[in-house]
């Protein structure tokens, strides 16, 4: 297997793993809402809790998948946990289904059986949550966007589409088995795949290992030379965070950052524009099939955006175009949220103008979806992780992911209390001056250390070819001599 194919079979494979894990996360999703809906499936005592399993487990996989990380490695992270949980957890939900029907409730046991089928398909979802870029980080490029927008993003965003195109009912449930199938594969393609080098050399010490993984991943002039000094360049990196009141600084300076971009992403009001999605459809004089499948419309405009974003990032490297685009993005996510807020201000006064304009709240919640999902929320994450040093990335990403998904459950439980106390118009607004402090701190914080990612990416790429070319000069000097 050439170092192409191989490096195309790691992409591919966490690709198919991100996109199974959104996609039974969604149908789990509706599982779960379809039976709290029908009160012959549900339990009392069971209600006040279950809505929140799922995204309670993604929390305690962030959480928690540091362990594995650091102990089986991150390919091993990928194949021994989160697959085997995903599909333990598909399999789960697929026997409830086939063991019921819509007309007699289930045996209890059956019903915790579902439950942990949830729970399991949730701590996948977060272990591959943080486990996927890093191992596509150290395996393939450290400064890739593009790569790990197709992995991360696309593949959730398609997971999410699919999952909303073909609903789960109680005729359907076989859908479960589905991103089973997918993970069955990503298992058996994780077992040809090379770990993580240099997870191999700093926690293991498996030096001839980590010199095998590095020529199965690159290619060398000197295959000795260079792979021994890359060895000795993870040994350095690692060194400056092992001890110190330094090291806590450095280790501080990137947590605080990437903790900042995770909660980013809840101060956009996503949750809000979701809840008012279907009567902006309506409102439109659309029909009730449309404002029916808002979801639908969303997840294909969130897909569409983040393949834009991935185009334009692939093509365009600098720093400087990336940070124009992200700053304009989040800077009409919250002019969007600005104009639906005095909308819903107009309605309330029993203005006018607001009546005659009915297509204005679905053409700005359409605007909104493009410029978040190309911005910030798509990106956010992703650019956390690689202004992280790569040593700290394994822990620092499962905090931040943690609070990320911590943040979102509490701001899907914010929204009706939100919406009564401050009224529509005044729930927006506040997201709006919220995005507009997010705005801030991306031209403050944010930019300058993607300046600083993008100058230390291209200096190592200078180091690169000039020990290459440095190298080739040797080799014929030597041949010139012999």
């Amino acid at each position: 297997m050439s170092r192409t194919v191989r490096k195309a079979a790691i992409v591919f494979m966490t690709t198919l793993g991100c996109f199974a894990c959104a996609l039974s996360h969604e149908l789990s999703t509706q599982s779960l809402r379809l039976l709290l809906e029908q009160e012959q499936h549900s339990s009392t005592s069971l209600q006040p809790w279950a809505e929140l399993c799922i995204p309670v487990a993604t929390m305690l996989g962030c959480l928690l998948s540091w362990i594995p990380l650091h102990f089986l490695g991150r390919r091993s992270t990928l194949e021994l946990l989160s697959a085997p949980s995903l599909i333990l957890g598909c399999c789960l939900t697929f026997t409830f289904y086939h063991l019921t029907t819509p007309t007699e409730p289930p045996i209890p046991h059956i019903q915790y059986s579902f439950l942990l089928g949830l729970c399991l398909q949730g701590l996948s979802y977060g272990l591959t949550f943080v486990a996927s870029p890093i191992y596509i980080l150290e395996t393939i490029d450290e400064f890739s966007l593009s790569l790990l927008l197709i992995t991360t993003q696309l593949s959730v965003a398609l997971g999410v589409t699919v999952a909303s195109t073909f609903t789960i009912e109680n005729s359907t449930y076989f859908y479960h088995l589905v991103p089973a199938a997918c993970q069955i594969v990503c298992l058996v393609g994780y077992y040809f795949l090379p770990e993580s080098p240099r997870w191999l050399l700093l926690r293991k010490l498996r030096v001839d290992d980590a010199k095998t993984a590095l020529r199965l991943l690159k290619e060398y002039s000197t295959a000795d030379y260079d792979v021994c000094k890359e060895l000795a360049d993870f040994q350095k990196d690692d060194e400056r965070f092992k001890s110190g009141v330094h090291s806590a600084v450095l280790y501080l300076h990137p947590l605080l950052i990437a903790v900042g971009l995770s909660c980013l992403w809840q101060l956009y009001g996503l949750y809000v524009y979701h809840f008012y999605a279907a009567w902006a459809f309506k409102f439109a004089g659309m029909s009730d099939s449309w404002s029916s499948k808002a979801n639908v419309t969303n997840a294909c405009v969130r897909t569409a955006s983040i393949t834009v974003s991935v185009v334009v990032f692939f093509f365009c490297r600098r720093s400087l175009p990336h940070c124009v685009l992200l700053m304009f993005s989040s800077g009409l996510a919250t002019v969007a949220l600005t104009v639906t807020g005095t909308c819903f201000y107009g309605f309330s006064q029993g203005d006018t103008w607001s009546t005659s304009v009915s297509w204005l709240p679905v053409t700005v919640h359409l605007v909104f979806e493009c410029a978040f999902w190309f911005g910030p929320g798509s990106q956010a994450y992703i650019i956390a992780i690689l202004m992280t040093p790569v040593p700290l990335r394994p822990t620092v990403s499962s905090i931040a992911g943690s609070l990320h998904w911590l943040g979102g459950i509490v701001g899907l439980r914010l929204v009706r209390p939100m919406i009564n106390t401050l009224y529509p118009f005044g729930t927006f607004w506040f997201f709006a001056g919220m995005s507009t402090i997010g705005l801030i701190c991306i031209v403050c914080l944010v930019i300058p250390e993607l300046n600083k990612t993008e100058l230390s990416a291209v200096k190592k790429t200078q180091i690169l070819f000039l020990k290459g070319r440095a190298v080739s000069e040797g080799e014929e000097s030597n041949v010139t001599a012999n």
